[in-house]
């Protein structure tokens, strides 16, 4: 259920929906794992109710943003709910949060032509209601202050000098109720203090970590805000990002992507070090070039290499030559030869054993171009070459375990309801007759778990993510917006 969030010194509210998920057990399947807790309430006690579960939680928070709302982007947008619904199946995250921008939905203000507005709303929902800052004088990064030992009275000073002359014999003849109270460093109200103090402590260190799934103008959005948002950041995934030439000059995709990528500046390399991106983008989007972003993410990932080299940072070739060379075979041969370059980059991936130069993986860019799909993922118009890409999940038959579907309960399907990302069968007849967006969620929901918890490195069976484009045919619009 959604509810009205004012942002202070903002002057607008947003329709916030918030879901607390349950965490996942050890043992059951994926689908057991990942049923959430339903909607937790969210209006002026968002806050209190990130701090609550936070502190019992250690999990990160997961925020979805949504399209333009001009061409009537919001948060019911269906590659929004699809990542909501495999987010909360997964139990990886201990809040999933999405909103309406202001315009859009119930939310207050006038919609924005411009992301610098959507992007201060942004900060401000995080900062003062998703992840509230710790108290005053209290760094994020450093533990709270620990209470110090009171000093003695003047009369326990006074009779300890009276002893002194008495020694060990007046110890030995003390009753032992009054021993064990000698023998206490702290008095009781102090430990308790001590024990409050602890506790927030943890709470602080647990609550303040969040990653982004941001989709179309949500990407231009979150990467103006990336600099603000980056001491909570742990990964960041955009979903057709529009880069061509009009969204770079009406949207400002431009300036996003140099902060994404650490292209514009070194304070902006500085800001995303270390921070895994992942891209991912239809073969046929309407706004964004592929061949195009394939180069800035190999420019954005050579710049990062060489910055890693100059650091003395040692080397593990093989993982982003291979994606790359996949990338520009399938993007210059013909649909069989990308078909089978992409599953050679995908499956490569989904084993583990590509992997990015050591040390520059956690920096490293990492994009999956979707064979047959554009920039809405309604439709694919090449299903064998996706099922062949690597990039969806094998049929059940073939997983470990099968997964269940998720009963939580949420407005506009924000609940996991039914057949879903992680049970469905991602076979050719399936993807020819489904929205891709429902693989394509679960992707880049498995990508973040994997990404978070190697500590946020990005490395591992993570780190070399396939880049390719496959098939061929024409793209056809659909709902949505950039």
């Amino acid at each position: 259920m959604s509810r009205l969030v004012e942002l202070p010194g903002r002057g607008i509210a947003l329709e916030v929906d918030m879901h607390t998920c349950r965490a996942a057990p050890a043992g059951p399947s994926r689908g057991e794992a990942g049923r959430a807790g339903g909607a937790a309430p969210v209006g002026t006690s968002a806050a209190a109710t990130a701090t609550a579960t936070a502190a019992v939680d250690s999990r990160p928070l997961l925020l979805v943003l949504h399209p333009w709302a001009w061409l009537g982007g919001c948060m019911d947008d269906h590659v929004v709910v699809s990542v909501c619904r495999a987010a909360i199946a997964s139990g990886l995250f201990s809040q999933v949060v999405r909103y309406n921008m202001r315009g859009a939905g119930q939310s207050g203000g006038s919609r924005a032509f411009f992301p610098s507005a959507d992007a201060d709303d942004l900060v401000a929902l995080v900062q003062h209601c998703l992840l509230p800052p710790p108290p005053p004088g209290v760094s994020p990064q450093q533990p709270l202050p620990q209470p110090q030992q009171q000093p003695q009275s003047a009369a326990a000073a006074g009779a300890g000098s009276q002893g002194q002359g008495a020694g060990e014999h007046e110890r030995q003849v003390q009753p032992p109720s009054q021993q064990q109270q000698q023998q206490q460093p702290q008095p009781q109200q102090q430990q308790q203090q001590q024990q409050q103090q602890q506790q927030q402590q943890q709470q602080q260190q647990q609550r303040r970590r969040m990653v982004v799934v941001a989709y179309s103008y949500g990407g231009v959005v979150a990467g103006r805000a990336v600099g603000a948002l980056r001491p909570h950041l742990e990964a960041l995934a955009l979903i057709a990002l529009p880069m061509g030439t009009l969204c770079r000059i009406f949207l400002g995709s431009g300036p996003a992507w140099e902060a994404v990528s650490g292209s514009g500046s070194a304070a902006a390399a500085a800001t995303v070090a270390g921070l895994p991106r992942l891209v991912c983008c239809g073969e046929y989007d309407q706004f964004t070039d592929v061949r195009q972003l394939t180069a800035a993410v190999e420019k954005a990932n050579r710049k990062d290499g060489a910055a890693a080299v100059a650091a003395g940072v040692p080397g593990e070739p093989g993982g982003a030559s291979a994606s790359n060379s996949a990338g520009h075979a399938a993007a210059n041969g013909s649909s069989s030869a990308a078909a089978a370059a992409v599953a050679a980059a995908g499956q490569a991936n989904l084993s583990g054993g590509a992997r990015l130069p050591n040390g520059a993986a956690a920096a490293a860019m990492q994009l999956a171009i979707w064979p047959g799909c554009d920039h809405f993922f309604g439709s694919c118009l090449d299903p064998v070459a996706l099922a062949a890409s690597g990039l969806v999940p094998p049929p059940v038959a073939e997983l470990p375990e099968a997964a269940g579907a998720d009963e939580a309960a949420g407005r506009e399907g924000g609940g996991y309801q039914g057949a879903g990302p992680v049970s469905a069968a991602y076979t050719a007849s399936w993807l020819a007759t489904r929205r891709p967006a429902v693989p394509l969620a679960d992707y880049v929901v498995r990508w973040l778990g994997r990404v978070c918890a190697g500590g946020g490195g990005g490395g591992g069976s993570g780190a070399g993510i396939g880049v390719g484009v496959g098939g061929a045919g024409g793209a056809a619009g659909d709902e949505g917006a950039c």
